[in-house]
C-alpha cells in the first residue's frame, strides 16, 4: 500500500508538470490506463495541487467603481446610506453602506467631508 501511495505521488508531481498521461506513462514506466486512474482518483478526492482557488465573487465591478466615484465627486456630503439607496436604484445591486464605504476609502475619499460653516 505504502509503494502504491508513493507511486501515485510521483505520478501527480510529473502530471503537474507535463500534463500528457501518454508521456508521464512512459516516463514512469507504466501502462497508460494505470496513470490514468492514478489521475482520476487523485482528481476525486481533490488532492492535486494544481488546483486554482477561487476567489470571492466580486460586488462592484470597475465601472460600478467609476460610477460610485463620480457621484461623491458630484455631491461630497452624500452619506453612505444614502449612496447604497442609490446603487440599489441606478445599478440594480444591494449592497451595505459598509460596502461603499471600502470602495472609496480604497480610492483615498475621507469617511467625513467637512462642512462650510459660516464666518463669524
Amino acid at each position: 500500500m505504502g509503494a502504491h501511495n508513493s507511486e501515485g505521488m510521483s505520478v501527480i508531481n510529473h502530471f503537474n508538470y507535463t500534463k500528457l498521461l501518454r508521456e508521464l506513462a512512459e516516463i514512469i514506466q507504466r501502462s497508460y490506463y494505470t496513470v490514468q486512474n492514478i489521475v482520476e482518483m487523485y482528481e476525486k478526492e481533490n488532492r492535486l495541487t494544481s488546483k486554482v482557488r477561487k476567489s470571492a465573487m466580486k460586488s462592484f465591478t470597475v465601472y460600478d467603481k467609476i460610477w460610485i466615484l463620480r457621484q461623491i465627486k458630484n455631491n461630497p456630503k452624500l452619506s453612505a446610506t444614502k449612496l447604497a439607496a442609490e446603487t440599489k436604484n441606478h445599478l440594480h445591486k444591494k449592497v451595505n453602506c459598509e460596502r461603499s464605504q471600502i470602495v472609496l476609502r480604497k480610492n483615498d475619499f475621507p469617511a467625513r467631508v467637512l462642512k462650510k460653516n459660516a464666518l463669524h
